[in-house]
């Protein structure tokens, strides 16, 4: 009977021991699962807190440029080097598309100007 016993009292102790490897293992799983969860929580407040920054940056880049502009400067940072770029180009497209509807009124003119010196001519010489 004691080595009955014995074994009994060995299977508990394996029962026992798996028992708490599996807790083990249940508390390690939800360390990692509130690691990640904080980690994703730091991501986010990083995330937020790299576009406030670069909203204030672009806000005082925009101050800056606004203060280079009325001493008659050009803009000095990017958004507003790209800013002028993009108008300066838009202010040459309005002014090509302007070049050619006027030289499009002119020609207009030029033919009705030509064909009514054509008609004087053709009245005087008759």
């Amino acid at each position: 009977m004691s080595f009955l016993g014995w074994e009994l009292i060995r299977a508990n102790e394996h029962r026992l021991e798996r028992e708490f490897e599996d807790l083990q293992l249940k508390q390690a799983n939800a360390r990692a699962a509130t690691a990640e969860a904080y980690a994703k929580k730091c991501e986010a407040l990083l995330d937020h807190e790299r576009e406030r920054i670069d909203s204030e940056r672009e806000r005082a880049d925009r101050i800056a440029d606004a203060l280079f502009v009325s001493s008659g400067l050009p803009p000095a940072s990017t958004t507003g080097v790209t800013e002028a770029k993009a108008i300066a180009e838009e202010s040459k497209m309005a002014k090509a598309d302007a070049m050619k509807e006027m030289a499009a009124i002119f020609a207009e003119s030029w033919d009705d100007i030509t064909a009514e010196e054509a008609l004087e001519e053709n009245s005087g010489t008759k």
